[in-house]
């Protein structure tokens, strides 16, 4: 469903990178290993890059070492430290060139009633510095409530197909604690004002940069929040995952439900249905599955979950049913360099085990107050399993007819083609306007899906979820992946295949069901408030009436055909089908939401 993205728009260290592994004899940078809260430094993560042959390159916006620094003011300089605002879809690199205009830019939040919404900040160190720490003083308490994280920096693979590059990037979100920077470097700072329903008006904080012995730095902050609360979209965000090493508990899936993810899908390997025979009786034990979904049902998740019981050459469910019972496996021929494993067509015990196995799973279903299952029979079964897909689909169908099946098309209107008879849910990952319009032809739901990985940062992982996919008519926008590592999480540079970064949204936490986010992750909320923002508009459009409301819904729609598709990149190999888009700049991204605003505060009452 999902391979390699090329990694877009990082390319790391500079002549200045030894002042990132240390001042004097101690670390400076630093990263996170898996499950720990001890830190270890940069310089072990570059050892592990060029043990792995990788270069280390510069950061695409590094200064040239003949440029001159932007000047600072009195205040910055006594401070040791220069703070930077810098447009959030857009990359603070350790060792980003600062635009003298960033150095002025105000800091500014708007956000609709009920919205979080976030600002990036940049510091600058003039010197080296110690403790450094980020705060947002507020001016009372009337105000929403704001939170500061840092940036943990790390080193990812960078460059396109076959290149061997590696990158420093602001990378995971952490929590607030004293760090150390090296005189040259930038850290970057996330701030996010979380909005309550009820809020209005505007309001007045101080952002405060401190570090061990020098005066404070500070910058004013407002906060300023829309007087309208926004539309739920008739569509949700899903995630593809693993659940080997992150089965996230009922808070992470609360913080899901935060970020727009309403969704999940998993596939067979780690989180299996078992049986056993018992006294001649077919036996399952769902419990795990159970387990799982009740705790999305408990933190709210109202999107669909999907079970994948194969994928393109694997029949995980039938095999381990043929297992069970000692039965021949079918003899299938290589297709595409690949051979299926699967079970016999004509085998009657396989066959009415996979349909027993699916009553009894119905039978839980009926219990249970959980949002909608689906079944995925095969993953793009239709270069070498579309008669096993067929006659799975027939078998799920007799078997539970409430259950959707759910038929990964890829990005080929021909293979919708095939699978729509056997799939209730078309879900692709490209020509989405004409497997759309074939979904509205023959009754089928169309979901749509795309890569969006850690190494896409905030503004990638918001295009890539929200207006890229809006502009057609989808259920439902899905992402590979939240979880699957190619390697040791905590190791870019041990796999052959790729890097975590260009795969993952987020990284396993020190608690067993907790993660560490990425920038890509918060842009995934955004994401999903620029479809909220539709929606409000949509509504708005359906509730008015007059000249004004047709003037705006004439230029809404053409606003949604200009919506850019961006440039599709292939990944990881040459006939690959996956894809993602990038944008020359996801600046683009800000024009986009702010012309929704302009046309929602023409018509709100």
């Amino acid at each position: 469903m999902k391979r390699t993205p090329i990694f877009q728009g990082l390319v790391s260290l500079s002549v200045i990178s030894i002042a990132l592994v240390t001042i004097g004899s101690g670390s400076v940078l630093l990263g996170a290993q898996p499950g720990q809260d001890s830190l270890f430094p940069l310089a072990e993560q570059r050892r592990q890059a060029e043990e792995a042959g990788y270069t280390i390159v510069p950061a695409p916006d590094a200064p040239r070492t003949d440029e001159a620094a932007p000047n600072s003011s009195a205040d910055a300089v006594a401070a040791g430290a220069a703070a930077f605002i810098r447009d959030y879809n857009l990359p603070i690199y350790p060792e980003s060139r600062v635009g003298q205009h960033e150095l002025s830019a105000p800091a500014v939040i708007t956000a609709a009633r009920g919205e979080t919404e976030p600002l990036s900040i940049g510091v600058h160190a003039l010197a080296d510095l110690t403790d450094l720490t980020v705060e947002v003083v507020a001016s009372d308490d009337s105000g929403p409530a704001v939170e500061v994280r840092y940036v943990e920096a790390a080193y990812i693979r960078s460059g396109g197909r076959g290149d061997k590059n590696a990158t420093l990037t602001s990378l995971r979100l952490r929590p607030m604690e004293p760090l150390p920077l090296a005189k040259g470097m930038n850290r970057q700072f996330w701030i996010d004002a979380k909005v309550p329903l009820h809020s209005e008006g505007e309001f007045t904080y101080r952002i405060v940069i401190r570090s061990k012995g020098r005066p404070d730095l500070t910058r004013p902050l407002t906060v300023r929040v829309r007087p309208y609360a926004l539309q739920e979209p008739d569509r949700f965000i899903g995630a593809f995952c693993s659940t080997a090493q992150i089965r996230p508990s009922v808070e992470t899936f609360r913080q899901w439900k935060d970020h727009g993810v309403n969704g999940m899908l998993w596939f067979w390997s780690s989180l299996p249905w078992r049986a056993e025979i018992v006294d001649g009786e077919l036996r399952f034990d769902f419990s795990d599955t159970e387990e799982l979904i009740d705790r999305i049902a408990e933190a709210g998740l109202t999107g669909a979950v999907t079970i994948a019981l194969g994928n393109d050459r694997n029949g995980h469910y039938e095999l381990m049913l043929a297992r069970l019972y000692g039965r021949p496996l079918a003899e299938k021929t290589s297709v595409g360099g690949r051979t299926a494993n699967v079970a016999r067509l004509d085998d009657e015990i396989v066959s009415e085990a996979y349909m027993e196995g699916v009553r009894q799973f119905n039978a839980l279903l009926k219990k249970k107050n959980w949002p909608e299952v689906a079944l995925l029979h095969y993953d793009e079964p239709t270069e070498r399993l579309m008669p096993e897909a067929t006659l799975r689909y027939q078998q799920i169908k007799t078997a539970a007819p409430t259950i959707r099946v759910y038929g990964v098309t890829m990005n080929r209107l021909e293979w919708a083609e095939m699978l729509a008879p056997i799939s209730d849910i078309l879900v692709c990952n490209g020509d989405y306007a004409r497997i759309s319009d074939l979904g509205d032809r023959t009754g089928k739901a169309v979901w749509g899906y795309s890569s969006t990985t850690a190494s896409m940062g905030f503004g990638g992982g918001r295009f890539n979820l929200g207006f890229r996919l809006y502009r057609y008519k989808l259920g439902s926008h899905w992402f590979w992946c939240y979880d699957f590592y190619s390697g040791n999480p905590w190791n870019e540079f041990d796999s052959t295949v790729t890097g975590d970064a260009n795969w993952v949204t987020v990284y396993p936490g020190a608690t067993a069901g907790e993660h560490v986010p990425t920038l890509t992750w918060e842009g995934i909320r955004e994401a999903y408030d620029d479809m909220r923002y539709a929606a409000t508009l949509e509504k708005l459009l359906a509730e008015k009436k007059g000249p004004r409301r047709d003037k705006v819904a004439a230029e809404y729609e053409e606003f949604l055909a200009r919506i850019p598709q961006g440039r599709d990149m292939t990944v990881f190999r040459e006939d690959q089908d996956d894809f993602y888009s990038t944008l020359p700049s996801y600046q683009k991204l800000t024009t986009l939401r702010t012309e929704l605003v302009g046309w929602i505060e023409q018509l709100v009452p």
